[in-house]
């Protein structure tokens, strides 16, 4: 019976896989790459997009309208005056005969009364102009700046023994003082009814050598 060689029979097979792993590798790899190319492809033929907006328009300002300006009142009074001019007289129609004296009548009173508003409105103007330009403006009077009364003030003491002395002094010139004691204790002369009451006192306590007496109003 033969012998098998099973050595060689094994080298045999191991040099068959060894061929078969880089097809299959090399197969995977271009597999990979086509679907990476299409899903880039895919990707940049789906992208959204952008709507597209349409250029404004400037929008234009509406012209300001001025409004007409208004008839003057003279023009159609001027018109009344002369209803011929400016106007076409109407087309004739046979077997009638148009009623001129009674439009003439109607014209003329429309008019007058017209006229008569506007002197009545002129006169009523006038009147009341005249009589705002002859009414007096009534000016009160400036209210007048009464003194009830005057002080003579005379001395100011921290201490009261000392208001009192100096009051004693003014006593001795023939003139009534007191003490208003505040703060300070103040020697006044007063009150006078008058400032001329109230000068001639305060001459008199100069004369008799107290000048410290000032002229207040109360």
């Amino acid at each position: 019976m033969a012998q098998r060689d099973y050595v060689k029979k094994k080298a045999k097979t191991k040099k068959n896989s060894s061929r078969v792993i880089p097809t299959l590798m090399m197969i995977i790899a271009i597999i990979l790459v086509i679907v990476f190319i299409a899903i880039l492809y895919i990707v940049s033929t789906n992208k959204p997009s952008r709507p597209e907006t349409p250029p404004q328009q400037p929008t234009q300002r509406p012209e300001s309208v001025l409004p007409e300006k208004p008839q003057e009142r003279w023009t159609y009074l001027k018109e009344l005056e002369n209803p011929d001019s400016g106007t076409t007289n109407p087309p004739a129609v046979v077997g009638t005969t148009p009623n001129t004296g009674t439009n003439t009548q109607a014209t003329q009173q429309e008019r007058q009364q017209i006229l008569d508003s506007f002197m009545n409105e002129r006169t009523t103007t006038a009147g009341t102009t005249a009589q705002q330009q002859t009414t007096p403006t009534v000016v009160a009077p400036p209210a007048a700046t009464s003194q009830s009364s005057w002080l003579l003030q005379c001395g100011a003491f921290k201490e009261k023994s000392n208001a009192e002395s100096f009051r004693a002094k003014i006593a001795m010139s023939g003139v009534e003082s007191e003490v208003k004691s505040t703060s300070l204790h103040r020697v006044v002369v007063g009150p006078f009814s008058t400032k001329t009451q109230a000068e001639s006192t305060l001459v008199t306590l100069k004369n008799n050598g107290i000048t410290s007496c000032i002229l207040t109003g109360k």
